[in-house]
């Protein structure tokens, strides 16, 4: 009898160990999961340290994570003006006018101009720039501010008016010969179309400063009269009178460059 129930223990004991072998048979095998790999990012800004140029300061994707403040499409370690944007050919820097030239090196930033004059204009040629030009649309060299010299032949009417013009004593009769001088002055003035004449009288001899003043004043204007009335348009000719204390009459002639003015200074005894 025990040995009928040993043999029964064993093989029951050997059933359930075939019933288990066939149950782990069926069960799925779990795949073991694989590491998962940490992809560096030092600036934060989205774009991996592997394909960041700019890795410590945050950027953006399409600069390859490189930062561009003024927003010109030119990353900041490129762009030679980085806050204030610009154009790829002047390496990000701005030109205002179009002239090739960058704002901060343009004395011109809003006109267009050349290179050899720091981007600014020269409308008359004469090297000089419009901007430093007293005269802009009359070629002059540089020691007249840009504006054209008195010639040799009106520097010699200037010179002999101071002995040529006279009048009569006390009067502002013209001498005959000082009628001949106008003349000739008359025929400078029409051939040089861009000149103005302003005529200044001083007269120091009258006892009075009111008699010098108004002496001074009727000779100027005889002397406008005379040009006037010899074919010189009238907005051509003026005249200025001063009195025998002010010193800031004029020593010798000379031509107002700006406004293209003929000064011819006369200091004429009674």
């Amino acid at each position: 009898m025990k040995i009928l129930l040993a043999i029964i223990s064993i093989l029951f004991f050997a059933t359930n160990l075939q019933a288990q072998a066939k149950i782990k048979k069926t069960e799925p095998i779990q795949a073991s999961a694989a590491p998962q790999q940490v992809i560096s990012d030092k600036d934060k800004d989205g774009v991996p340290d592997h394909l960041d140029s700019c890795i410590n300061e945050p950027g953006i994707a399409s600069l390859n994570g490189c930062p561009d403040f003024d927003g010109d499409g030119i990353p900041d370690y490129q762009d030679a003006c980085p806050k204030k944007a610009g154009t790829p050919k002047l390496k990000g820097c701005p030109d205002r006018d179009n002239d090739g030239i960058p704002d901060d090196l343009d004395d011109c930033p809003d006109a267009f101009g050349f290179p050899a004059l720091n981007g600014c204009m020269d409308l008359d040629g004469d090297q000089i720039p419009d901007s430093k030009d007293e005269c802009p649309n009359r070629a002059g060299p540089i020691n007249n501010k840009g504006c054209p010299e008195m010639n040799q032949e009106i520097q010699q009417l200037v010179k002999e008016a101071q002995d040529a013009i006279q009048f009569k004593t006390g009067g502002t009769q013209l001498l005959p010969s000082s009628e001949a001088f106008l003349l000739k002055l008359v025929q400078t003035i029409q051939k040089n179309q861009e000149l103005k004449f302003e005529i200044y009288c001083q007269t120091k001899e009258l006892k009075t400063e009111k008699l010098n003043q108004d002496l001074a004043i009727n000779r100027a204007a005889t002397i406008e009269k005379f040009l006037i009335d010899k074919g010189v348009y009238s907005k051509r000719v003026s005249f200025k009178s001063f009195s025998k204390t002010d010193k800031s009459m004029p020593k010798s002639g000379n031509i107002h460059a700006k406004t293209q003015t003929l000064i011819v200074p006369l200091f004429i005894n009674p």
